[in-house]
């Protein structure tokens, strides 16, 4: 079974004069288990967008869509908003690396989760 399963997961934005939207994330699709996945890409190219487009973490006139984005059975695209929030640091988090150490979550204090089961997306990598 899949802990979270993304599939063509976009994050488009509406921007100029026109609306004319831009794409933030294109098409992002995976699907991981209990083990680790990492997203090592240069910096600009979408790995912390993707993190906020599965914790829909995303203010307008930002949109999230995908086929389909799953975290342990849940779609999160059609979870409501108390839901997710309940998701969002309990079951699934997200650390972002800081770019002046090079390091993932140093100076963020540890937290233990009353929940077994919790997620830690990584930024710098992606871990679930």
């Amino acid at each position: 079974m899949s802990v979270i399963r993304a599939e063509d997961l976009r994050k488009t934005y509406r921007t100029g004069f026109w609306m004319r939207p831009v794409e933030a994330v294109r098409g992002v699709s995976f699907e991981v288990g209990r083990e680790k996945l990492g997203i090592v890409a240069e910096s600009g190219s979408g790995k912390s967008m993707t993190g906020r487009a599965i914790l829909r973490l995303v203010p307008p006139p930002g949109r999230v869509t995908a086929r389909r984005l799953v975290f342990e059975g849940i779609d999160l695209l059609a979870a409501s908003e108390p839901a997710m929030r309940r998701i969002r640091g309990e079951r699934i988090a997200m650390v972002l690396q800081d770019p002046a150490t090079q390091k993932c979550g140093s100076s963020m204090p540890a937290k233990k989760s009353s929940s077994a089961r919790s997620t830690l997306i990584w930024i710098g990598a992606l871990l679930v």
